[in-house]
């Protein structure tokens, strides 16, 4: 699992990766209502969190980071399909998770 500080689900590949968006704002963990800016998968299907900071004050950052990355250690590949499923429903029409996934993987 990869943890970044910032970028933009327009433009997942600033992070200097390919990167598949397969939620913003996920805030679907138990006992909390906090909630990560992103979540995608790289280029060998891993979680990679990502959450975006305005400032720079550093604040709680790696803290953050590390309790996002926890809450998501635990995901499996069916709730992770669910939740790019959400995804696409909100964002894209409805287009199938796993086509989508198998699409992006297949050109590797």
């Amino acid at each position: 699992m990869s943890i970044c500080r910032s970028g933009s689900p327009n433009q997942p590949d600033a992070l200097g990766e390919e990167l598949l968006i397969i939620q913003k704002e996920f805030d679907d963990f138990a006992d909390t209502r906090e909630r990560l800016d992103l979540l995608a998968l790289d280029k060998d299907g891993q979680l990679v969190v990502i959450e975006n900071k305005l400032d720079d004050s550093g604040r709680d950052v790696a803290w953050q980071a590390l309790k996002y990355a926890a809450y998501v250690s635990s995901l499996t590949t069916s709730q992770i399909v669910d939740i790019y499923q959400q995804y696409l429903d909100r964002h894209a029409g409805g287009e199938n998770a796993v086509h989508q996934v198998m699409s992006a993987y297949s050109r590797k």
